[in-house]
């Protein structure tokens, strides 16, 4: 049995976001990774002197005077063996919607899941209302023990996540957009993360005509 933390990137409809990502962190000892992720976190409020409800590790904050706190994540999930993490990242077609893209994604990276039964602790994400689909039928899954949405401020392990998919999305992003620029401190962590993934994925399927410049890539489905 294993933890699942859910995060999504690219929600909006911006044309500058032709990108949405959905990812999952497992791990089988989150106590143990969320003790290494507190760690850091404790360093990064007592560095800023803030009070720890008003920090949160999201990749979209990266900046030069904070990367080392980022960078010292990476280090701790390469130094921790209890973790494995899948995305998926599709183009955003004219009649896109992102509760529908979700709930279609959700199931195929719970069942890419190396574990035979999993909790699903997702970050918090909003079910539009006029849909009359929920979260409530990944519950239903085979595999799915519990189901709890959470804001990711109250989750290490859900901040790892957005920082992970934020990686991959950062630089698919970029490429979808031909764009060569940008803040110099996410495209020093995009290429560390991309380089840890290289390790520790297990799978990533991208259904559009980059997939192939990933680690690793599964056929779309």
């Amino acid at each position: 049995q294993a933890f699942a933390f859910i995060d999504e990137a690219g929600v909006g409809k911006a044309p500058d976001q032709p990108i949405f990502g959905v990812a999952s962190l497992y791990t089988n000892d989150s106590i143990s990774l969320n003790r290494k992720l507190h760690d850091v976190f404790t360093g990064a409020v007592s560095a800023y002197n803030l009070h720890h409800s008003r920090f949160e590790f999201k990749f979209n904050a990266v900046t030069k005077n904070n990367l080392r706190f980022f960078m010292a994540i990476v280090k701790a999930l390469a130094e921790d063996d209890s973790w494995l993490f899948t995305a998926v990242l599709t183009k955003k077609k004219k009649s896109w919607d992102y509760w529908h893209s979700y709930l279609e994604i959700l199931p195929r990276l719970i069942a890419k899941a190396p574990f035979a039964k999993l909790t699903v602790v997702a970050d918090y994400l909003a079910k539009p209302k006029a849909s009359k689909r929920d979260l409530q039928t990944i519950s239903k899954l085979d595999k799915v023990v519990n189901l709890l949405q959470l804001e990711s401020q109250g989750s290490l392990l859900l901040q790892a996540a957005d920082v992970l998919l934020g990686a991959l999305h950062f630089e698919e992003r970029q490429k979808e957009l031909s764009l060569t620029g940008g803040k110099e401190a996410k495209i020093k962590l995009a290429k560390m993360i991309k380089k840890l993934l290289g390790k520790k994925i297990t799978a990533i399927e991208c259904l559009h005509a980059v997939k192939n410049t990933l680690p690793q890539t599964l056929p779309a489905v």
